[in-house]
């Protein structure tokens, strides 16, 4: 069943195309198959007493020192490729300090206070995910202009609340941030 669906092919721009090698990028049986090859890398990263996580294909390993970074990397991607027979990608595989990377949209800094490494959403994934919410606001605003009947149907749906956020003005004239729950 898994090789009938390797070899399906994909839809490229409303084209087939067939596939020759791998799954296709972002298909559904990509990171299951990811954990299926990956799970001996697991097992070799803790016997070699690394800190790592790994998300399918995606994998952050934590050392002390640049130069134990780059021995890691020489002897996990060498490893890789001859023990799994994955080739890993160059252009993707990298050293950094944690407060360069970005991993599944998160960035992480060193708190002053705690002297701890912390992630947040990295501002990259932030100014994207504000993009789109941006388009999503200005689609809804249109259909709401093109069909007025509608609005009353929409309020007592979940997608209100998404959409009813709104500045008010207190009494002492600073403004708060209201939502949905609030103004409903």
């Amino acid at each position: 069943m898994i090789r009938k669906y390797l070899k399906s092919g994909v839809m490229e721009n409303g084209m087939y195309e067939a596939t020759e090698l791998g799954t296709p990028q972002g298909g559904n049986l990509s990171p299951l198959l990811s954990n299926v090859m990956l799970n001996e890398l697991d097992k070799e990263l803790v016997n070699r007493g690394l800190r790592y996580v790994r998300y399918a294909d995606d994998c952050v390993i934590a050392v002390g020192s640049s130069a134990s970074a780059n021995r890691v990397m020489h002897t996990i991607t060498k490893w890789i490729e001859h023990k799994l027979g994955l080739k890993v990608n160059a252009t993707k595989t990298h050293v950094c300090r944690p407060n360069k990377l970005k991993y599944l949209g998160f960035g992480f800094y060193k708190s002053p206070q705690t002297e701890q490494w912390t992630a947040r959403p990295h501002e990259t994934s932030v100014e994207k995910f504000q993009r789109k919410l941006k388009k999503v606001v200005q689609a809804f605003e249109e259909h709401i202009h093109d069909r007025p009947y509608r609005h009353a149907q929409l309020r007592d749906t979940r997608m209100d609340k998404l959409f009813c956020y709104r500045s008010h003005e207190r009494q002492d004239g600073k403004d708060r941030r209201t939502s949905a729950h609030d103004v409903a």
